[in-house]
């Protein structure tokens, strides 16, 4: 690699981590300015960073709390590195379901939670720490550090290629103009990496299949009833396709 790739590739990566954590980093785009043309490749690489710290600290709990309390623990760590933009994301989406399709970008607007966008995020939440709770020995580590790279990957693979609902009004709509087709390539094959890393083969294409038909479904499903993506729906897309990974695992003998 030489140094000109390599500095966009530190590029790439600070970009992702500004964009999808609130830990500082140095380096990266100006303020104004549109990400690195990489940052979607390197989406699940700043989830396996989020994963690894997530992990990291999560034993300091473990030392003190049962794993059940543990989980929630790590939930929640990671809802504040990500500043919770995901799960904002999915309150937003469910409370905007529940009006008629003509307010449905109002309600995307709205920075009040309403009683759907409540019942969502109990629920999905739930559905995480039921599925991580339910995990044991290095099973449960290799999930810890894992899910939020299935996540990301969620959102590489639901915003591309699709309409922008805002046309351009949003960030979304920066992602969605600079995706193309490798960067969902290099993506997945990161993603797959890690799972098959710290899973082995067989439970990483069981999770890849998980994640691919979330995102499959998801895509079909805004389509239908946004027209298309915001904001919000990808954040949405993350914290799904995390439980539906989880959920998945649950399986594992």
């Amino acid at each position: 690699m030489s140094r000109n790739e390599l500095e966009g590739a530190l590029s790439a990566f600070a970009d992702a981590v500004r964009f999808l954590t609130r830990l500082p980093v140095p380096g990266g785009h100006e303020p104004g300015q549109p990400p690195h043309p990489w940052v979607l490749a390197l989406f699940p690489v700043a989830g396996l960073l989020l994963g690894t710290l997530v992990w990291t600290i999560y034993w300091g709990f473990s030392l003190l709390f049962p794993q059940s309390v543990s989980d929630i623990l790590a939930l929640g760590l990671l809802a504040l590195l990500t500043g919770a933009i995901h799960w904002d994301g999915l309150m937003d989406t469910a409370d905007a379901l529940g009006v008629p399709r003509e307010r449905r970008l109002e309600v995307l607007r709205d920075v009040h939670v309403g009683s759907f966008g409540f019942i969502a995020l109990v629920f999905v939440a739930g559905l995480q720490w039921a599925g991580l709770s339910s995990l044991h020995s290095w099973v449960h580590g290799a999930a810890l550090i894992l899910f939020p790279v299935w996540g990301r990957l969620a959102m590489v693979g639901v915003l591309h290629g699709m309409p922008d609902v805002r046309d351009g009004g949003g960030l979304a709509g920066v992602f969605i103009r600079q995706s193309e087709l490798h960067h969902l390539w290099w993506a997945g094959g990161l993603t797959l990496l890690f799972t098959v890393l710290l899973l082995g083969v067989f439970w990483a294409m069981i999770v890849a299949a998980g994640v691919l038909g979330t995102v499959l479904l998801l895509r079909v499903a805004f389509v239908r009833l946004f027209g298309g993506v915001t904001g919000d729906l990808i954040g949405a897309a993350c914290v799904l396709a995390e439980a539906a990974a989880l959920l998945l695992l649950t399986r594992h003998p």
